[in-house]
Order: structure tokens, then sequence, then C-alpha cells
């Protein structure tokens, strides 16, 4: 090989492993976990997209603020206890289940 084709060669190797990097980095963001603590310090670690379903948590979250739980990835619910956060949660991903698997409910 001259080193022409060495030089397009590695070039190559660099682009790939460049892109190979970005995808790991965006299946790293699409299985990013938040983790919900309620005032008696019950976790919760949850998929970002499950989160971001509720209003409030999404601008904590995305907002333009600089909110703390946006860095951090935790978000302290100091007005909710375990139990309820832990029904909600198990709301949220009964939601989740039935539109990803019910197309059509009639009652």
């Amino acid at each position: 090989m001259s080193t022409k084709e060495i030089k397009k060669e590695k070039e190559k190797e660099k682009e790939i492993e460049i892109i190979k990097e970005e995808e790991k980095e965006k299946e790293k963001e699409d299985k990013e976990i938040v983790t919900l603590v309620s005032n008696d310090e019950k976790k919760f670690e949850l998929s970002k997209d499950l989160v971001l379903l509720s209003g409030t948590l999404k601008a904590m979250l995305t907002g333009h603020g600089s909110f703390r739980e946006k860095q951090t990835g935790v978000i302290q619910l100091k007005n909710i206890r375990g139990e309820v956060l832990k029904y909600v949660v198990e709301y949220q991903q009964l939601l989740i289940f039935l539109k990803k698997n019910i197309e059509y409910i009639s009652f």
C-alpha cells in the first residue's frame, strides 16, 4: 500500500471510531436514568422518558433554568411520601405499557 492509501485508511478508521462514539453517547442519553426521592428518602430509578411525561419534572430536567436536578439527575420531592410516589410511578408505567400494547380501548 502507498502512503496515501494508508492515510486514507487511517482517516476512515478515525471517522468510524467517531461515529461509534456518537452512537454510544446517543444510546447513553436514550437510556438515561433519573432518580426520584420522596420525603422519607425512598428512591425510584426511572428512565428519563418516563419522568418526562410529567410537565413539572420535565421543566426541571430540560428547562432553560439552572435547576440542580438538570445537572444531577436526582429530583427531591419533599412534599410526597414514598408510598404515594410508588403508586404514581406504577400508574405512569401502566400508562406507558397500555399505550405501547393497546391501540384502542372501548368502554
